[in-house]
Order: structure tokens, then C-alpha cells, then sequence
């Protein structure tokens, strides 16, 4: 979930493993029942504090990759195929001035506020630059 407000992105702080301490995008998993714009509304909320309505949201990104399944100590399961394990990653962004709310940590983050997008660190996690450059084209189109 991307958030832009002009010139800046909301970004979370994880508190808890993988990747505690570290500032990344607000994100999530599908619950069974929800859409995509539902689920990136909901994580939103619960990672932020922000609301947004699903139909406000724009599509920038989406794709997938198999993972392939793996036993114990991460060797490949002789059992399985590569595509036991297929992960999709959806890409939605939003101006700030369609949600509503302070962004305050929620459950399981220790931060969440708004970055200078030149401000912004080189650490973030794989994907997530591209995934910002990708939203900050949509939404200015």
C-alpha cells in the first residue's frame, strides 16, 4: 500500500520479526472472503490507523512468483513441484486527501509517518522504490 501526500510517502516501522526496527511500506495478506482493495484498506487501517475506502484505490503493480515448497531447514521438497508455493503481490496507492485519520502505529508497529521521498533510505525492502515510483506515476497521471 502506497500513501502519497505531495512530495511525501507513508512508511511503517516494524516491531516485531522478519525485519524488526526497519521502515517499510504498510502491507499484508488476503484474508478468505476479501478483495485485494478490501485487504490493502484493512491492513492499511490496521498498520496506520488511516481509513480509506476500497474504491478509492488505484492498481500500480501486480504480479506473482512461485516459491516452490521446501521442508525442513529450507530443502526442496523431492515431492512437490516449483509451483506448490505461488506468492501475488498487488501494488495499490492513494492520495493522502483520500484517507482519513492520523497516522499512528497500530498493532504489531512501533511507527508509522510520512517520509520526504528524498529522504527515503536505500534500505527498504526489495521492491518497495519501484513499487513508489510506480504509484507516484499512477497517481500523477
Amino acid at each position: 500500500m502506497v500513501v502519497l501526500d505531495d512530495d511525501r510517502v507513508l512508511l511503517i516501522q516494524r516491531d516485531r520479526p522478519p525485519f524488526e526496527g526497519q521502515w517499510e511500506l504498510p502491507a499484508g495478506v488476503i484474508e478468505h472472503g476479501e478483495t485485494p482493495r478490501e485487504a490493502a484498506a484493512r491492513e492499511l487501517a490496521e498498520e496506520t490507523t488511516l481509513d480509506v475506502a476500497p474504491d478509492a484505490l488505484t492498481l500500480t503493480k501486480s504480479g506473482g512468483h512461485a516459491l516452490g515448497a521446501t521442508g525442513k531447514g529450507g530443502e526442496k521438497n523431492k515431492n512437490s513441484s516449483d509451483s506448490d508455493v505461488f506468492v501475488v503481490e498487488t501494488t495499490f496507492a492513494v492520495s493522502r486527501s483520500e484517507t482519513t485519520g492520523e497516522p499512528t502505529a497500530g498493532g504489531g508497529e512501533r511507527a508509522a509517518r510520512f517520509w520526504p521521498l528524498a529522504e527515503i533510505r536505500p534500505a527498504l525492502r526489495p521492491g518497495e522504490h519501484e513499487r513508489i515510483h510506480h504509484s507516484t506515476q499512477a497517481l500523477d497521471s
